[in-house]
């Protein structure tokens, strides 16, 4: 790697994937947000998929919904409980809250008291804590 320039007070540098980026602030969040969008579907979908395991795991009946379009992509666990009926679901989807960091939103019964009927930026161990809470 190249030695860094010398360090200037006006500017910061970050380092991403090895590479050192002078830059600003907001450039540094812009490359973030830009590398995020470029992640594989594996890597974007890693959180779904450790909760759609743990769902399988404890028989808690689920379907899972992936479609991919154009402008969009949508990935959805849908929560049933004994008669059908949708309890909750989470997902991950371009525009939900934490999906430029492969995190999850929620809606439905686990959703915490918090004025909204969605709650975003949420790993699959939060989700888990809350289900193993209700």
């Amino acid at each position: 790697m190249d030695a860094l320039p010398q360090k200037n007070m006006n500017v910061s540098y970050a380092v991403i994937d090895n590479f050192v980026m002078r830059t600003s602030a907001v450039g540094v969040e812009q490359e973030w947000r830009r590398r995020a969008n470029e992640m594989s579907a594996e890597y974007k979908l890693r959180e779904l998929d450790y909760l759609e395991n743990y769902l399988r795991k404890h028989g808690i009946k689920y379907e899972r919904i992936d479609k991919y379009g154009e402008d969009y992509d949508r990935h959805q666990l849908i929560v049933y409980n004994d008669t059908g009926e949708i309890v909750w679901d989470a997902i991950c989807n371009r525009g939900s809250y934490g999906y430029s960091e492969s995190l999850l939103e929620i809606y439905g019964t686990i959703v915490r008291p918090c004025g909204d009927s969605v709650e975003g930026w949420l790993t699959a161990d939060d989700v888990i804590e809350r289900i193993e809470n209700e």
